[in-house]
């Protein structure tokens, strides 16, 4: 393509400019929305996959035939925690449940916030390969009173990433921020602003 053939094009395209623009225009909206596409499959086909080794990840489901669809479900019950640690080729199993309720509601310094919790066994770090990037996430899962929350959720409730020790108020019981971990992609099956262990002062007895 020489100098000329684009001089040639300027002047076509000047001769007819409404034309000119709804091509050129619809062209742009074209590419755009192709992009938009293109980003949309990439985003929804790499769902977990910032989970280390997750082509060697499984969710264990179960399907109730009791009832007449016999639907699947992506709970099972807790009991079958102790079953897969002992299965063979099983390296690491791990559980989590909702923290009561889902949506924790947390008071500090008389206000009110709302965090997507879980209670998770101490597997859960290590199966999804979360790692801490301030204070200690074996230890926040394993005191009773500490737990860990990510940047995200640290930001929105504290303003600020630094918060090792500080506290907040649930259900009258204090407890403490004892890690801060990255916040988990929007791509992912298990999205969490707060953990708690399973010895936590938040959780029922009978998790306990």
């Amino acid at each position: 393509m020489t100098r000329q053939d684009f001089t040639i094009g300027w002047r076509t395209l000047v001769q007819d400019p409404v034309y000119s623009l709804v091509a050129v225009l619809g062209l742009a909206i074209g590419f755009g929305t192709c992009l938009l596409l293109l980003g949309f499959v990439r985003y929804s086909w790499q769902y977990n996959a910032h989970v280390p080794h997750v082509e060697q990840v499984y969710v264990v489901k179960q399907r109730d035939n009791r009832q007449p669809t016999a639907p699947w479900f992506d709970q099972v019950p807790l009991l079958l925690h102790a079953t897969a640690l002992k299965a063979p080729g099983v390296d690491s199993a791990a559980a989590w449940l909702p923290t009561r309720p889902k949506q924790l509601t947390a008071r500090i310094k008389g206000h009110l916030y709302r965090h997507d919790s879980l209670t998770v066994t101490p597997e859960f770090a290590r199966t999804l390969g979360l790692a801490a990037v301030r204070g200690d996430l074996g230890t926040a899962l394993r005191l009773p009173d500490s737990f860990a929350i990510t940047e995200a959720g640290a930001l929105a409730t504290f303003g600020s990433v630094d918060v090792i020790g500080r506290t907040i108020e649930v259900e009258g019981q204090s407890v403490r921020v004892g890690a801060v971990l990255r916040t988990p992609p929007a791509n992912t099956t298990i999205p969490f602003e707060t953990l708690f262990g399973p010895t936590s002062n938040l959780s029922p007895p009978e998790i306990r």
